[in-house]
This record gives C-alpha cells, sequence and structure tokens, in this order.
C-alpha cells in the first residue's frame, strides 16, 4: 500500500512538473492617459451654458477643440517620441458639470517603460502637417477626415 501510495504521490508529482505553463514575459511598454478640464476663471467650464462674463463683454463658448503635436516624454537620459500628433475635443465631454470635471482623457500606447520627469508638445499643426491633405492620412488619423480641414486655405 505504501508502495501504491508512493507511486501515486510520484505520478501526481510528475504530472504537474511535466505541464507547460505559459510564459509571460514582463511588458517593456505601456500607455499613459492625458486628461484634460477646461476652466474659466478657475470654474469648470461647460459648453453652451450661460454666458462667461469676461471684462464686461458677455461670451459663449460651443465648441473647444484643438492639436497637440511632436509629443515627447523625456528623462534624464533621453528624449521619447510618443505621438506626431494629437486631435483633443473637448466639446463632447463638456456639456455638464460632471462630465466636464472627468475631462476629455487620450491614451497614448506603446509607450517604453521609464521614469519620465516632463512631457512636451506644441499646440496647433505643425507647417510640414498643415500643407497636406486629410487624404493623405487613413481616417482614424488625427488628420484623417476634414471636419477642421479648410479646403480654401489649404490647411
Amino acid at each position: 500500500m505504501n508502495k501504491a501510495l508512493g507511486l501515486l504521490a510520484f505520478a501526481i508529482l510528475l504530472g504537474f512538473s511535466s505541464c507547460d505553463k505559459e510564459k509571460i514575459a514582463p511588458s517593456d511598454t505601456g500607455h499613459i492617459n492625458l486628461s484634460f478640464n477646461a476652466t474659466f476663471e478657475g470654474e469648470t467650464l461647460i459648453i453652451n451654458s450661460q454666458p462667461y462674463d469676461y471684462a464686461g463683454k458677455l461670451i459663449r463658448f460651443s465648441k473647444i477643440s484643438f492639436y497637440l503635436a511632436n509629443l515627447r516624454l523625456l528623462n534624464q537620459d533621453q528624449e521619447i517620441g510618443v505621438s506626431d500628433i494629437e486631435f483633443i475635443d473637448l466639446t463632447g465631454t463638456h456639456h455638464s458639470e460632471t462630465s466636464a470635471k472627468n475631462g476629455t482623457v487620450i491614451e497614448l500606447s506603446n509607450i517604453p517603460i521609464g521614469d519620465y520627469t516632463h512631457l512636451k508638445f506644441g499646440i496647433g499643426v505643425p507647417s510640414n502637417m498643415n500643407e497636406t491633405n486629410p487624404i493623405d492620412y487613413p481616417t482614424n488619423h488625427p488628420l484623417g477626415n476634414d471636419f477642421d480641414y479648410y479646403e480654401a486655405w489649404d490647411s
């Protein structure tokens, strides 16, 4: 009986040791979420809400969108380019106080894991990209649609 238990224990141990376990390599990339929240004089800005007083003039916001270009992360040793251009549209997320406080979030993927200290970027479309047409890009690219392309300006 002891031999049978010993063989059974050995067979179970052999069975566990022969299982192929999928080896998961540690990821060398990650993602970064950037959140954008619009405020006006320290208050959460709501699209198409009551007019805001600016130097005695009443203004109302109906659309807020912009491009960020040449996004780069910096650490002590290097500068990593993470995106050529991103379109940020706050119009869809700033219709109520709650959604405006949550903001517009974009995710930048495939970022090399690192200890970054700064994010650098430009605002607007760089001149070399501004001279292109929406047809030059796939439809899922920030410049691949014509909602902000002004044909009369070729821009």
